[in-house]
């Protein structure tokens, strides 16, 4: 008897998802990272099925792939995708288990993250031909599953990292972390640098040793540039040492006395777009000579007077109960009520006290050892105007400085303009610890293959950062768009949003001639804008 067609066609057929994981082998491909790692790290081929460069690429892909699943659940991952497709002929799921993927992660922390990123980067830079103006840098911690070495005192000839509590972004101070120190370019936001450090390094240490460190390396990627960074960069050590290296461009902390004379100064405002205005000094902070400009935003003024006004109130409520709670306190002493009062009085920040006196009462249980009279300390409750005046005046202000001294080079609305572009190694940050792209709390065997996975995390970024760029480029280019979500035209998308529309396709395998299913005319529309190292992953 002859078995059922559906049988027949159930043993032989099957199809399995691609999505926009085509997408993302493609931009792999071509900023040629598989091949940058493979000629860097030394690797027997002869013991491996697939090189080490072509593993981190299945890591990317799995970090990319919307799982929300941590980075080394790679097998598992790949069981209904088209793994030989995107990896290479003769790949398989099973060839990506743990020991193969965490002896990869090994090699990589052995030739060096910081040192391996570095030489990708060059080749990213290359390929996508950027020539960013001014480099970002800044810094985000990672919770970590497990207490690794975080018992045990840190080795400072250690290239291993320290593992342990510290200040914390997230408000988790509870959890063991580890440190990124990122850097990216101006123009894609793509991640030029990344340095893994111990969970409670402090930004304005790191970011001098960065700079001073790795300057050299920056300026191979990307000459002539400048180095931006927050208030955390901004040292009398570290401005001072890397000034004589490169240009830079900084936000001044309101914490030193210059700045706070600066801000409350009466200025002679320049209007200028967006909404900003600024007034310029000349400075020699740190016997550095730079240029401060103050910025106004009205925006940010309304913005933050409607926070300081929210909490002025909260604060002056909770002095105003303490008050009300030391006003029932009953003294023996004239004298131990006065110092009780002005006390009180010296610490306040949100109330002020008016009118204040002691006042006599007489003890309602008489004793015999206990004098009757008792002291009660009173005062008229007013908010403190004066102290609610002089924090309004630094609302809605910043000083940005540089040590570029040519303002006709480089003149002062480029240096604000440099500095709100910070916002690039931000939203990389933001991406990076999305649980819907990558893992933001993770674990492996190792401390070492955690500063590896973090280097892999990066990469996600790079990939994806690349590609969007690259979207964008073509779309201006040929003065096209894409719908976005509430289907108006668009030459911005995000790579997120592109990743959604790709969501959906599948290979089919078992005919003479594998069939792609479900492509539609936008997808054509972007593959034929990318061009064919994307096209070949789809047909």
């Amino acid at each position: 008897m002859n078995p059922p067609l559906f049988s027949i066609i159930r043993k032989k057929m099957e199809s399995k998802i691609i999505d926009h994981l085509g997408l993302v082998s493609g931009s792999w491909d071509e900023l040629q990272i598989s091949e940058t790692i493979d000629q860097a790290i030394t690797q027997d081929e002869t013991c491996r099925n697939a090189s080490i460069g072509t593993l981190c690429k299945s890591l990317v892909l799995n970090g990319l792939g919307f799982t929300e699943r941590a980075l080394y659940l790679v097998s598992d991952f790949f069981t209904n995708k088209p793994t030989s497709l995107l990896l290479g002929e003769g790949i398989e799921p099973e060839h990506l288990n743990d020991t193969v993927l965490g002896r990869a992660l090994d090699a990589v922390q052995d030739y060096g993250t910081t040192k391996l990123f570095s030489q990708i980067s060059l080749k990213v830079v290359s390929n996508l031909g950027l020539s960013p103006s001014k480099l970002h840098m800044d810094s985000t911690d990672f919770h970590v599953d497990g207490v690794y070495n975080s018992n045990n005192k840190p080795d400072e000839d250690s290239s291993t990292v320290f593992i342990t509590k510290g200040y914390s972004r997230d408000h988790r101070p509870d959890l063991n972390q580890v440190v990124l120190n990122m850097i990216t370019d101006s123009q894609a936001g793509i991640p030029l640098h990344m340095e893994v450090l111990n969970g409670n390094c402090s930004d304005k240490t790191a970011f001098k040793k960065t700079i001073s460190k790795h300057i050299k390396e920056l300026q191979n990627i990307a000459p002539s540039s400048f180095i931006v960074m927050d208030s955390a960069g901004y040292t009398k050590e570290g401005i001072a040492e890397f000034s004589n290296l490169t240009h830079w461009i900084s936000r001044v902390p309101e914490s030193i006395k210059e700045a706070r004379d600066f801000i409350t100064e009466n200025q002679e405002w320049t209007k200028s777009e967006g909404g900003y205005q600024y007034a310029a000094k000349k400075s020699t902070y740190a016997g550095v000579q730079q240029r401060w400009i103050l910025v106004f935003s009205q925006e940010a003024f309304v913005r933050e007077m409607k926070t300081l006004s929210k909490n002025y109130v909260q604060s002056s409520l909770k002095e105003y109960k303490i008050f009300k709670k030391i006003s029932k306190e009953q003294f023996t002493c004239e004298d131990d009520a006065k110092k009780a009062l002005l006390k009180f009085n010296k610490h306040l920040k949100f109330i002020a006290l008016e009118d204040m006196s002691i006042r006599k009462v007489k003890q309602k249980k008489k004793s015999k050892n206990v004098k009757n009279e008792l002291f009660c300390i009173s005062a008229t409750v007013v908010c403190s105007i004066d102290n609610f005046k002089n924090k309004a005046i630094s609302k809605g202000k910043f000083i940005v400085a540089t040590n570029q001294m040519d303002d006709i080079i480089f003149n002062d609305i480029a240096v604000i303009k440099g500095y709100k572009e910070q916002s690039n190694v931000e939203r990389g940050f933001r991406f990076i610890k999305d649980p819907q792209f990558v893992a933001s709390n993770f674990f492996v065997k190792k401390p070492e293959r955690l500063e590896a996975l973090v280097f892999i995390m990066t990469l996600c970024l790079t990939v994806y950062a690349a590609l969007e760029y690259k979207i964008r480029k073509a779309l201006k280019e040929e003065n096209q768009t894409i719908n976005n979500q509430i289907g108006k035209p668009k030459q911005n998308p995000t790579s997120r949003w592109i990743f959604q529309i790709f969501s959906g396709i599948h290979i089919l395998y078992g005919l003479e001639k594998e069939i792609v299913l479900n492509v539609k005319d936008v997808h054509l529309k972007i593959l034929d804008l990318l061009g064919e190292n994307y096209k070949k992953y789809y047909f």
